[in-house]
């Protein structure tokens, strides 16, 4: 694999993971079997998402879990139908640090095939579930070969379900299977001290004028690239949760929940948003 090459993509990306309530990584959650029978709060959390994104007239890509789409078609309509883009974020939400490498290409492979079925449309985009690409070289790799053209699951910290800390958040572009492969790494602001992340359960936690601040800073820091994400659970205050959690567990999903649908509309509002999609081909000069 040839040698990576940053690249100048100075747009603001928002990111939606298209995952139920329940499909929290790192914890015991309910078996597949039982998932059917769970109240699902998807659709209500997703369709908020759309309307603040309308408001400011911001596009995001969201990825999306394949059982989700299964479950919900008519949403992946919905989300497509008002211009935003569908990503793939494999199909049961499992780590892929947990699976060989078979068992990782029948996942995607099954999600990005249903995805493409519903909107009449390729995927090219990919994010792991919990950003667990620890072998993150070899990943490009399988998803090269899969037909992705870009993925985004490098989170340029420490995580419990992984983190890729030998990256910055610069977006770059890579030769993988006789093809140009792109990544758009989660933002994390960095000092010499600390790193912290600026999407998901961080932002819930940090307080807004803070969080303006990094995003700011890290804006300066990375030509202007700015990518945030977060999970239709998390603009939904009063869903159901999961209560066998452990309690530093249990205070990381769920605090600040009540009130973060406030801040995602602040946030959304600093900029302008893009598809991910978009922008590489503008990027290379050709058309959707």
């Amino acid at each position: 694999m040839n040698q990576i090459n940053y690249i100048d993509i100075p747009y603001t990306f928002i990111t939606v993971d298209v995952e139920d309530w329940f499909h929290i990584l790192n914890t015991n959650i309910p078996p597949y079997d039982q998932w059917d029978d769970l109240p699902s709060i998807v659709e209500k959390g997703t369709h908020k998402i759309l309307d603040l994104l309308d408001e400011n007239n911001s596009k995001a890509t969201f990825f999306v879990l394949g059982w989700i789409a299964e479950k919900h078609p008519s949403l992946i309509k919905e989300i497509d139908r008002r211009g935003h883009e569908i990503g793939c974020h494999g199909y049961y939400h499992k780590e892929l640090n947990k699976l060989n490498d078979e068992e990782i290409s029948h996942d995607i492979l099954k999600s990005k095939t249903l995805l493409e079925q519903i909107i009449g449309k390729e995927v090219i985009g990919y994010r792991a579930p919990g950003f667990s690409s620890h072998d993150y070289l070899h990943l490009i790799d399988i998803l090269s070969e899969i037909g992705f053209n870009y993925d985004a699951s490098v989170f340029p910290a420490k995580r419990e379900t992984g983190g890729n800390s030998q990256f910055t958040s610069c977006p770059f572009s890579i030769e993988s299977k006789n093809k140009k492969f792109y990544e758009f790494p989660i933002s994390v602001y960095k000092n010499r001290f600390f790193r912290i992340p600026i999407g998901g359960g961080f932002s819930r936690i940090i307080p807004l004028f803070v969080q303006k601040h990094l995003i700011n800073q890290t804006k300066k820091k990375n030509n202007n690239y700015f990518m945030f994400y977060f999970h239709p659970r998390e603009v939904i205050g009063d869903h159901p949760r999961l209560h066998n959690l452990k309690v530093n567990k249990y205070i990381k999903t769920y605090i600040g929940v009540r009130n973060f649908h406030k801040k995602v509309r602040k946030i959304v509002k600093i900029d302008k948003s893009r598809t991910i999609s978009e922008v590489i081909y503008n990027y290379e000069g050709r058309s959707i």
